[in-house]
């Protein structure tokens, strides 16, 4: 049994009654959704809204939540039962050379057909030259459900292309692939078998709450064990984790068992006491990104020689590890991010540390309390360099979303800095022209989401 608690988002009973089935027709597949509806409520709102704020225009309030949890879960069994004949895909030869039988015969074949769909939606080798991959099925799938779930609750109307809606159906995927492959080695051998003890007993549990006057109202923080047998936990401390990964990496005689504990415990550092996150499954690829791009550059700002590569290797070495051992998938993004920040990173350290070699504290002091010099704080855009005039740049302050032109900048790191690199600095305006007066950190342009 594991030892998982979490806020429910819609209990057992609401499941029931709405689930259009008969408790004794629930099935461990139905039990599986249950855990999952409630699995997504807890990620969307712990990972994904609380991060964008109650005016994020997607932003649900706690019942919102639970009914579209419901339904993407509804829309999970829709995605494993139908047959997509009406996309404008080639799916009925996709599914054909999937299962290897044509449709005609799913009713016969239903069960074999779920159990392969998931696995084959766990597989990273199953893409197809000139069809459509299970994953894009899925996000396909949840992508419909999101625009007419928030048409009729928010009457929202999405273009095609809309971020905000696209980046949610990716992380709600993301979610559901990660829940299944946690609970794929239970799930995949007992699809149909009866969950009514299950049910029953989480039943028990919430009438045992209701009669203690501790069940109140369904937005009330009701935490419950779930009774999934043979699952991963849900919480393993950070700490711990950690620890495990650097006496498993010890093993290996070839490692600088120093550099490895100083470089992980550094992301270490990040998630517990930047991001107060404590449960490893909670890590996700932004946190990848803001700890390369952003808190790297504050923590080795006036160092020497920063080991980036090194850090980079054994945080690429810990992303692997967290992949097989907790099945916390974060390799495609740590590769990508890291395409992008492994020149730009020590770059603009380098630039930073050689502006603060000429850094005049007094002459700063000395403009910074003048009042009469029109200044501004705050994160600037490099939006262009003017090469072929003086040191100077355009700037954009991303607070204000006001531009300034032919900004006076410190030669020294002028040839260091590249377009889209973000200055976190004051500027003053003398005699009509802005420059820069005080550079706090310089972030390459990964760290825009992070930075303000």
């Amino acid at each position: 049994m594991s030892e998982r608690f979490q806020k429910t988002f819609i209990s057992a009973r609401e499941f029931l009654e709405s689930w259009d089935k008969e408790i004794y027709e629930m099935t461990k597949l139905d039990y599986f959704i249950f855990l999952m509806v409630n699995q997504l409520g807890n990620q969307l709102e712990q990972r994904f809204f609380k991060r964008r704020g109650a005016d994020f225009r997607l932003h649900l309030s706690f019942e919102s939540l639970g009914t579209l949890c419901f339904t993407l879960g509804d829309s999970f069994e829709y995605f494993l039962d139908e047959d997509f004949d009406d996309k404008k895909h080639d799916i009925k030869s996709l599914e054909n050379h999937l299962f290897g039988h044509s449709l005609d015969e799913e009713d016969e074949r239903m069960l074999m057909d779920r159990a392969e769909r998931i696995r084959l939606l766990l597989s990273e080798d199953v893409y197809f030259a000139g069809l459509i991959s299970p994953v894009d099925l899925l996000h396909h799938t949840i992508l419909d459900t999101l625009l007419q779930f928030y048409y009729e609750e928010k009457g929202i109307e999405f273009d095609e292309d809309d971020l905000d809606l696209i980046e949610l159906a990716e992380f709600t995927v993301d979610v559901m692939i990660d829940f299944v492959r946690r609970e794929e080695s239970t799930l995949l051998l007992r699809l149909n078998e009866s969950a009514l003890d299950h049910f029953e007993e989480l039943l028990s549990v919430e009438e045992d709450y209701k009669e203690g006057n501790e069940w109140q109202q369904r937005d009330d923080d009701y935490e419950f064990e779930s009774e999934w047998e043979n699952t991963t936990p849900y919480y393993e401390d950070i700490h711990q984790v950690i620890q495990k990964f650097v006496d498993d990496q010890s093993k290996n005689p070839s490692e600088d068992m120093g550099c490895v504990a100083c470089d992980i415990e550094l992301f270490e550092e990040y998630l517990s006491e930047h991001i107060g996150l404590n449960n490893v499954y909670e890590i996700n690829h932004e946190h990848i990104l803001e700890f390369m791009s952003v808190w790297l550059v504050k923590n080795f700002a006036q160092e020497r020689e920063p080991h980036f590569s090194r850090i980079f290797q054994n945080l690429a070495r810990f992303v692997t590890w967290l992949a097989n051992e907790y099945h916390i998938d974060l390799k495609k993004n740590f590769v990508q991010y890291y395409e992008t920040v492994k020149t730009d990173v020590p770059r603009v350290v380098k630039a930073l540390n050689e502006y603060l070699k000429s850094y005049n504290l007094f002459e700063i002091l000395l403009i910074r309390d003048d009042d009469e010099h029109h200044q501004q704080s705050g994160f600037f855009e490099i939006t262009k360099l003017n090469r072929s005039q003086d040191t100077s740049c355009n700037l954009i302050n991303l607070q204000l979303t006001s531009n300034m032109e032919n900004v006076e900048l410190n030669a020294r790191i002028f040839n260091r800095l590249k377009k889209g690199d973000i200055l976190q600095a004051t500027i003053v305006e003398i005699d009509d022209r802005w420059s820069i007066l005080e550079i706090h950190y310089i972030f390459p342009n990964a760290a825009k989401p992070f930075v303000f």
